[in-house]
């Protein structure tokens, strides 16, 4: 039986984060980083038992861990530096955070509670190190105060290196094979067979000074002993033989390392001689990466002249082979400034912190320069060593201060470790210098009035205003109000919402206004961030006179009156041959085909609605398109010549890399500071952002290099041929959202029926009708009716058959557990909400002889505007037809209250579904649609449905529901299951599952937590601000829902609509009343609260629907002034 351990301290402590560098408060000496927290889920996870509790930790919380991959809430595993401990499940309390690792770029906040974030700009550490082999006879000397851009790590190539290859194609370094020089116990030196081999021993302190002291011996004398070396980071994985770990993935000299006998044997060995009975344990004296594994992104086609295709490397390169034609680029790790905010006067000084943590290896720049400096450094000559270079040292700490501007333009210095990485980035959280765009009316174009005024009123033809682009200057980020100034005349087009190539934002201009935060967006084409790696298109101004204007054949057609791309017709092409030009055939001047390739592909790109797509096409509109003239000509071959045309393979190796560079800045004054860290000697350079494109940032997310591709064998395959859909370019595609934007939100849904029985249980026949409508009552689920009630939490939907009851769906305290199983999270329940909050609970029409039937079939035709009524038709089988009139059946017996269903008779494959926001949620009475197609395949698979969304680029008003109509579920499909009862079963699963599901776990309280791997925050007071922010979202947006169906009604709902929202109808509900006077109380609260402190804000935003800060106000009295607008003409009207 487990001994009761203490549980947590009183009070508060900080929350920890991956790879902070801690001590633990019971052992002040043993020294770590945090691998894995509670809060950051790690999808690398190997299940691996080779842990053990901490002094608070259970072995039910061990558990937790092991199967699943996640630490319990406030816990995380710390992993000693020193390979012979054990990783440990600490609780937050147990450990003291000694260093912060935050890097160029990050974004923090003093504490996650504080509404204001900030950028770091610059990043300096200072660390302490010893040396690898350092000598007992001689004083233990630990050197400190050494900046990190006097140092670099002990091993040259590692993984996310970025390389130019031949001065054009760019690449990631994802993987990397030394030839590893171990020195035995002997004396004698082997370079084992495969270095993937090598393990780290488990020894004492006794043991490992026996294995070292041979190195020692060869600089020293004999009788001198070692010191126990700083220890090395414990790698993750599972180990081969015991008292061993896994070796890390890069290795160098230093590392105490044992491997099997064979691996010794079948290797080269430098001094000595295989001996069976010596020891396979020694010490790395030498690392020399032979081969480099290397992620191919793309060529560089951003030139002056005519494009020259280079053939795509290969993935694995022999790196000395090689190394004359790679150019390593130099990234700017310590940011853009100093910590006291003056330039860098030297490129060193800008790669000075945010690498190094406890337990690296590293050697000195300027190694005899350090010895003259820091006292303590040796420098042990290679003479002394066997001709190896073993001047290693192991970091032993460090300790990292950064410069953070704030969204308000201030800069602060602070020490990393008293500032908290903002992971989880609001979507409409800005900054100064990001460029943004403001639409202020996002609704979709109107329908004519309609001057017979039934009630309906149409908005006005001009209330849609034109884009404006500016920069934000400042942020007000307690009141969400950005400061931005505006370009003069920018030349930005859109097509449903996707800016179309060729655009160019120009001048910025002196007016700036505030605005909220609500109201901008940041878009794909002017989204670029610090750290980013861009291409830089070349600046092309035509000279008069030289033959080299920016104009296709036929430049009136290619170009509309703003430089931007229209497809090239074949009428505009000259079929005049250039002297001199090489042709495909007698007729076609392979320039004029060139330029009709490429304008044909760019517009054709820019109107994709895939935002990489977008920006490929914005880089064919950047290149020149000429007369031949232009370019230089091809070599004069003849037309019935068998010599091959190859390309010029170097024709690009001898050209400074100035086409590439890292984003430093991003100015207020609409210019981007981009670093050409390829150059020999990096500079910086300052740019409009139309010229650059994003080629390589952290976001992007590839698949791992194939063991398959280490042979070669497919090194002819272009990169194209190489990638597919769901790798590589799936990974560049999606790179933006990093933050959530496009994650799937998983939901949990199960109903039960009366003893268990599923829908599958029956045969065949259990499915045929007497009279097409009328189902056979033999069937578990005929009478079944569904009443919603309000418990404590949540709406509860309850199943009533037979007399006998039984839980469907519990949204709340049970829905809200539902997710976080799901989500394979710690399985502690969420916390009660506060009594004084009032219930969830779905709305409920009141019985009336008026009142409209929850479930009807139509004989009128299908609405144009459903979204599959075009390109998506069901042939109609008996079986089929079976199963829908079944479906049709529970529907009109068994709609709870708030969600009214309408089909048509022509269209049995299609329904529209109408869901009224439930009650003390911020969805409260607000219209959602639903359109619903049931393909041939259904019931095998579920049906497809897509959301009616009008937040106009304002961001999503429910995780789980997209703005472009994809609903998140994994009932759908469209969410991966993790349990077998959340997926569609044909047997178990209905449509009425499906609308439960959204009502009572998709609309909610705090879809907060309905975000992708969120379920974990429910109730942590770190999140209850961004929980209440979405919230405030959520509410205005729906606010605006109801705006839109009374302005432009969906068909098939034109009744319903009417008569739910609108005065004077006969039995109504008057609906539109109660949102206008709700909404009144919500903007005098707001505005009466637009004085309190932050935390006082937040905790009136999460106990109550409404009280929103100062931006979401300005959405929110234009919504209301809407509404009201639409009252009085509807009043006018009756």
């Amino acid at each position: 039986m487990e001994a009761r351990k203490p549980g947590p301290p009183e009070g508060t402590w900080d929350t920890l984060f991956l790879e902070d560098t801690c001590y633990l408060k019971e052992f002040p000496e043993l020294v770590g980083v945090i691998s894995k927290t509670w809060h950051e889920p790690d999808d690398d996870w190997d299940n691996e038992p080779d842990f053990v509790p901490g002094s608070i930790a259970t072995v039910n919380e061990l558990n937790v861990l092991l199967d699943t991959g996640q630490p319990p809430r406030h816990f995380a595993v710390f992993e000693p530096s020193t390979p012979s401990q054990k990783s440990r499940l600490v609780h937050e309390s147990e450990v003291k955070v000694l260093d912060r690792a935050l890097a160029f770029g990050d974004v923090v906040k003093r504490n996650l509670r504080s509404p204001m974030s900030g950028t770091v700009i610059s990043v300096s550490t200072e660390v302490s190190v010893q040396h690898s082999f350092q000598i007992s006879s001689e004083p233990t000397s630990v050197v400190t105060g050494i900046p990190e851009a006097e140092l670099c790590l002990a091993h040259e190539w590692n993984d996310g290196d970025l390389v130019v290859y031949k001065g054009c194609w760019i690449g990631v370094i994802e993987d990397v094979v030394d030839e590893v020089a171990i020195r035995l116990g002997n004396g004698s030196v082997v370079i084992p067979e495969d270095s993937a081999g090598l393990e780290i021993p488990i020894l004492s302190q006794e043991e490992e000074v026996a294995v070292r002291r041979c190195i020692a011996s060869s600089a020293h004398d004999d009788s001198a002993d070692v010191t126990d070396p700083p220890g090395e980071r414990r790698p993750s994985g599972r180990s081969r033989r015991t008292g061993t770990v896994p070796a890390p993935a890069l290795l160098s000299p230093g590392f105490t390392v044992t491997t099997s006998k064979a691996n010794l044997r079948r290797g080269k060995w430098l001094y000595g001689a295989y001996n069976p009975n010596a020891r396979p344990t020694g010490v790395i004296v030498s690392v020399k990466t032979t081969k480099l594994g290397v992620r191919w992104l793309r060529q560089n086609s951003m030139i002056t002249g005519r494009f020259v295709p280079v053939e795509r490397p290969s993935t694995w390169l022999e790196l000395e082979e090689v190394l004359p034609k790679l150019k390593r680029f130099c990234k700017s790790t310590g940011g853009f400034v100093g910590l006291d905010g003056a330039p860098y006067t030297a490129s060193g000084g800008a790669t000075g912190g945010g690498v190094l943590q406890v337990g690296d290896r590293v050697r000195f720049r300027d190694l005899p320069r350090a010895v003259t400096r820091y006292p303590g450094i040796k420098n042990i000559s290679r003479s002394d060593a066997m001709g190896f270079d073993i001047n290693t040292f192991g970091v032993v700490s460090t300790l990292t201060r950064v410069r953070v501007r704030w969204q308000d333009l201030t800069e602060t210095v602070d020490n990393a470790r008293d500032l908290t990485p903002y992971l989880n980035v609001d979507e409409q959280e800005v900054w100064p210098g990001e460029i943004v765009v403001l639409k202020l009316d996002h609704d979709d174009s109107p329908k004519p009035p309609d001057s017979s005024c039934h009630g309906i009123v149409f908005p006005s033809a001009n209330t849609q205003k034109r884009s404006k682009v500016g920069v934000v200057q400042n942020v007000n980020s307690r009141g969400r109000v950005a400061n931005v100034r505006w370009f003069r005349n920018p030349v930005v087009e859109f097509n449903c919402d996707c800016v179309m190539p060729g655009f160019k934002t120009g001048e910025l201009g002196d007016e700036a206004e505030d605005v909220s935060v609500y109201e901008v967006m940041d878009l794909e084409a002017f989204t670029v961030r610090r750290g980013d790696f861009v291409s830089i298109l070349p600046e092309y101004n035509a000279s008069p006179g030289s033959g080299n204007s920016v104009a296709s054949a036929g430049s009136s057609a290619g170009r509309n009156e703003h430089g931007q791309i229209y497809p090239l017709r074949l009428e505009d092409i000259s079929w005049a041959r250039p002297e001199g030009t090489d042709t495909l055939n007698d007729n076609i001047p392979i320039n004029a085909l060139d330029n009709s390739l490429l304008m044909n592909l760019s517009a054709a790109l820019g109107a994709s609605s895939d935002p990489q797509l977008q920006g490929v096409g914005r880089q064919l509109n950047q290149i020149p398109f000429s007369s031949a003239a232009q370019y230089p000509q091809r070599s004069s071959v003849p037309q019935n010549s068998s010599r091959p045309r190859t390309p010029c393979e170097d024709a690009y190796l001898t050209q400074p890399v100035d086409w590439l560079g890292e984003v430093v800045d991003m100015g207020i004054d609409g210019l981007v500071t981009v670093r050409l860290g390829a150059l020999d000697v990096p500079r910086d350079i300052r740019v409009l952002i139309d010229r650059l494109f994003i080629v390589f940032n952290d976001d992007m997310d590839f698949d791992d290099i194939s063991e398959e591709e280490i042979d070669d064998s497919d090194d002819d395959l272009s990169f194209e041929e190489k990638s597919d859909s769901g790798s590589d370019w799936s990974a560049v595609a999606g790179s933006r959202f990093a933050f959530g934007a496009n994650s799937r939100t998983p939901v949990a849904e199960d109903i039960c029926y009366e003893g268990g029985e599923r829908l599958d249980n029956g045969e065949e026949e259990d499915w045929l009708t007497d009279d097409g409508m009328e189902v056979d009552s033999n069937s578990s689920v005929v009478d079944m009716d569904i009443s919603v009630a309000s418990v404590s939490g949540g709406v509860q939907v309850t199943a009533v058959e037979h007399g006998m009851e039984t839980d469907i769906i519990e949204e709340g305290e049970g829905a809200e557990a539902a997710k976080n199983v799901t989500t394979h999270t710690c399985p502690q329940p969420a916390p009660c909400p506060p009594s004084s909050m009032p219930a969830p609970e779905a709305f409920s029409i009141p019985e009336t002889s008026e009142k409209p039937a929850q479930f009807a079939i139509l004989d009128t035709p299908v609405p144009s505007d459903h979204r599959f009524i075009k390109g998506y038709a069901t042939r109609i089988e008996p079986t089929f037809l079976r199963r829908m009139h079944k479906e049709h059946n529970i529907l009109s017996t068994s709609l709870p209250d708030g969600i009214v269903v309408r089909g048509w008779e022509s269209r049995l494959d299609l329904l529209r579904v109408l869901i009224i926001g439930p009650m003390n949620t911020p969805y409260e009475l607000a219209p959602f649609f639903f359109d619903f197609y049931f393909p041939g395949a259904f019931p095998q698979s579920p049906p497809i449905v897509h959301f009616h969304s009008w937040t106009g680029g304002v961001g999503r008003v429910n995780p789980n529901l997209y703005e472009d109509g994809k609903v998140c579920l994994s009932l759908l499909g469209t969410w991966h299951a993790e349990q077998k009862n959340e997926a569609w079963s044909a047997g178990g699963s209905t449509v009425l599952q499906v609308l439960v599901s959204l009502m009572g776990l998709v609309l909610v309280r705090e879809p907060y937590y309905n975000e992708a791997g969120f379920g974990v925050f429910e109730g942590a007071d770190e999140v209850s601000l961004a929980s209440a922010l979405y919230s405030e979202k959520a509410y205005i947006l729906s606010r605006g829902f109801v705006k839109h169906v009374l302005e432009t009604p969906m068909s098939g709902f034109e009744d319903e609509i009417k008569w739910l929202y609108l005065p004077h109808q006969r039995g109504g509900l008057n609906l539109l009343e109660a949102v206008i006077g709700s909404t009144r109380e919500v903007v005098k609260r707001s505005e009466c609260e637009g004085t309190m402190t932050g935390e006082k804000a937040e905790e009136t935003v999460r106990e109550r629907v409404g009280s929103v800060t100062a931006g979401a106000l300005i959405l929110l009295k234009r919504n209301l002034q809407a509404l009201e607008r639409i009252m009085e003409r509807v009043s006018l009207c009756l």
